[in-house]
This record gives structure tokens, C-alpha cells and sequence, in this order.
């Protein structure tokens, strides 16, 4: 459960909100099951109108894809400030 509390601690800290439950665990929620098949279909470019899709799972689908971009932002930093550290310390000492 360590592992858990250590995602929901880093879930908190970049997306604002810590998931009350495993994180893993909405996956089967029926909302989100929509988000990701919207996702799906928009990626291969088969949406066909947004008439036929309710407001609430628009509204999760843009949740969604600002939490998963302020990840995204969170792990490039991470790699960044990796790439930096590994960087300065390659880098030769002045005499």
C-alpha cells in the first residue's frame, strides 16, 4: 500500500487532488470508461459530431486531459532536472 499512498501523494501534488481510492480503481468507473473511448476515437480521428455527446463526459474528457498534461509537464521537469544533475556532475572540475 506504500506504493499507492507514494502515487496519491504525487497525484495531489500535479494534478491538485489526492483520489480517495486506488487510483487504478476508477478505471472501471463508467465515466471514465467513455473519457478514454472519446479519447480513443478522437486520436483516430472518428468522431463523427459532439452533438451526441453528454456535456458531463465533455467536462471529464477536459478534466482528464489537464490533469494528464500537468503529468506529463511534471515527469518532463523530473527528466529535466535528471538530465541537469547527471550533466553537472559528467561536467570537469576548473582548476
Amino acid at each position: 500500500m506504500a506504493q499507492i499512498e507514494g502515487i496519491s501523494t504525487v497525484m495531489d501534488k500535479v494534478v491538485g487532488s489526492k483520489p480517495v481510492t486506488c487510483p487504478w480503481r476508477t478505471y472501471n468507473d463508467p465515466l471514465l470508461i467513455d473519457v478514454m473511448q472519446l479519447r480513443a476515437k478522437a486520436k483516430a480521428k472518428a468522431l463523427t459530431t459532439r452533438r451526441d455527446i453528454p456535456q458531463r463526459t465533455l467536462d471529464a474528457l477536459a478534466a482528464f486531459e489537464s490533469a494528464n498534461n500537468a503529468c506529463r509537464y511534471e515527469k518532463m521537469e523530473r527528466d529535466r532536472k535528471a538530465r541537469e544533475a547527471e550533466s553537472a556532475k559528467n561536467k570537469p572540475k576548473k582548476r
